[in-house]
C-alpha cells in the first residue's frame, strides 16, 4: 500500500511539470544526430594513442623504482661474486649482471693461475737441486736405513767410505730384518758405478742379528760364515769403516763378531770379538764426485776429526787432499761467525758482502753444514743471513733440526 501511494504522488508531480515541445523539423533532428555520431567516432580514434601513452608512463613510473633497485642489487652481487667461490650463477638477476660477474671471475682465475705457475716454477727450481739429507720420516711407520759403501779402491790403503740412506716401510719388521732385505738388494736398487762406488762388503756371506749392548742401547751381532772371503789390508780397512759408518746412524753402540757361533773373528791380520761404534765423529762434510761430467755427487765425511765446529767449518772451504773430494763451501760463500754457546744449537752467520744465492752449490753447502752440525752432537742449526729467506729447500733465519741421515737414495 505504501509503495502504491508513492507512485501516485510521483505521477501527480510529473503532470504538474510544464510541457516541452521540440519545434525542429525531422530533417534537422536527423542531421544533428548524424553530426554528433561522426564527432564521437573521431574523438575515440584520436584519443586512443594519448590514453595508451599516459598508461605506459604511469606503468613505468610505478615499476621503475623496483627495477633500478634490483639492478643495483644485482650489480653489487656481480662484483662481490669472485670473493665467494661457492656462489652460483643463479644469484644474478639478468644477463648483463651475469656477464660482468663472469668477466671479473675469469680475471681473478687468470691471476691465480699465473701465481700458481710462478710458485710451481720456484718449487721446481728448488727440486732440481740435489738432496743430500734425510730430515723427516714417520717414526711409527718408517725406518731410515743407512748402508755404507766404499769408493772404488785404486792405489790406496786408506779407502773412502760413504753412507747411502733409504727410507723404508716397517711392515712389522725389526730394523735388522729390514736392513738385511735392503743390503741384499742394494745393487738392484741403485746404479753404484754411476757414483763411482762398489757394492758393500757387508754382503760378504755375513748374517746380521740384533741384541742389547752393555749401555742398554742396541748391539748388532755379525756372524761371519764359513764362506767369508779373506781380506787384504786395504779391504780390511774398508770393511771396518763400512761397519762403523753403517751402524752409527742408528741406535747401535756396539758390534759383536761371531765365527760359526763362537766369539771372535779373524779379519785380515786382526781378530775381533767386540767393537764400539762411534756415533758422533766430529767430522766435516765435503762433496764427493768421481767424474765431473758423468758421475753423481754425494756428501762424504772427512777422515780428519776436529776439535770445534769452527775448525770444521773453516776446513770445508779448503781443498782436501783426497781423490775425488772437493770443498763443500764455495769461494762465493763465506761464513762470518759460528756461535756454539748453546749445547743444543749452533748458529752460523754469513758475510753480507758476499750474496747467498738460490744456487745448487749454495744449497749443497748448507746441507753439508747441517750434517757437520749433526756430527758434533747438535740438535738444531740456524743459518743467519738477512737478505734472503730460503736457499733451495732450506729456510734461513730460523732454527732447523739437524738431519737424520745423509745421501738419501729414494
Amino acid at each position: 500500500m505504501h509503495r502504491k501511494t508513492d507512485d501516485e504522488q510521483m505521477e501527480k508531480l510529473f503532470n504538474q511539470l510544464p510541457k516541452m515541445t521540440d519545434e525542429r523539423s525531422a530533417e534537422e533532428i536527423y542531421a544533428n544526430i548524424q553530426h554528433k555520431a561522426e564527432t564521437s567516432s573521431k574523438r575515440r580514434i584520436n584519443w586512443m594513442p594519448s590514453v595508451a601513452l599516459i598508461a605506459a608512463i604511469l606503468l613505468f613510473a610505478i615499476i621503475s623504482p623496483f627495477t633500478f633497485q634490483k639492478m643495483d642489487s644485482n650489480s653489487n652481487s656481480a662484483f662481490d661474486a669472485p670473493q665467494d667461490r661457492g656462489g652460483s650463477m643463479e644469484m644474478y638477476g639478468d644477463d648483463s649482471s651475469a656477464d660482468i660477474a663472469v668477466e671479473e671471475e675469469s680475471f681473478n682465475v687468470k691471476d691465480y693461475k699465473e701465481n700458481s705457475e710462478n710458485e710451481s716454477f720456484d718449487v721446481q727450481s728448488t727440486n732440481d737441486f740435489p738432496n743430500y739429507v734425510v730430515t723427516t720420516v714417520s717414526q711409527s711407520e718408517e725406518y731410515v736405513i743407512t748402508l755404507a759403501v766404499s769408493a772404488e779402491l785404486e792405489g790406496t790403503d786408506d779407502p773412502l767410505t760413504l753412507p747411502l740412506s733409504f727410507v723404508v716401510q716397517k711392515n712389522n719388521r725389526t730394523y735388522i730384518e729390514a736392513f738385511n732385505e735392503l743390503r741384499q738388494e742394494l745393487e738392484n736398487l741403485i746404479d753404484l758405478p754411476s757414483f763411482g762406488l762398489m757394492n758393500t762388503m757387508l754382503n760378504d756371506n755375513i748374517t746380521f742379528s740384533q741384541g742389547t749392548a752393555t749401555d742398554g742401547n742396541d748391539r748388532v751381532i755379525m756372524e761371519m760364515n764359513a764362506g767369508h772371503r779373506a781380506y787384504s789390508s786395504t779391504q780390511m780397512n774398508a770393511f771396518f769403516q763400512e761397519v762403523q759408518e753403517t751402524f752409527r746412524w742408528h741406535n747401535f753402540t756396539e758390534v759383536e763378531y761371531l765365527n760359526e757361533g763362537k766369539a771372535g773373528v779373524e779379519i785380515g791380520n786382526d781378530v775381533k770379538e767386540f767393537d764400539l761404534i762411534d756415533t758422533f765423529k766430529r767430522v766435516a762434510y765435503f762433496k764427493f764426485q768421481r767424474n765431473d761430467d758423468v758421475s753423481k755427487s754425494l756428501l762424504v765425511a772427512s777422515k780428519e776429526e776436529f776439535q770445534s765446529m769452527q775448525e770444521a767449518v773453516e776446513a770445508m772451504s779448503q781443498i782436501p787432499n783426497i781423490n775425488y773430494v772437493f770443498p763443500s763451501i764455495p769461494a762465493s760463500m763465506r761464513v762470518d761467525q759460528v756461535i756454539t754457546n748453546d749445547e743444543e744449537m749452533v748458529t752460523i752467520s754469513f758475510d753480507n758482502s758476499l750474496a747467498l744465492e738460490n744456487t745448487e752449490e749454495h744449497s749443497t753447502a748448507l746441507q753439508a753444514l747441517m750434517l757437520t752440525a749433526r756430527d758434533f752432537g747438535f740438535k738444531q742449526i740456524q743459518f743467519n743471513y738477512p737478505n734472503a729467506d730460503m736457499i733451495g729447500s732450506i729456510r734461513l733465519n730460523v732454527p732447523l733440526s739437524v738431519p737424520l741421515a745423509a745421501n738419501p737414495m729414494n
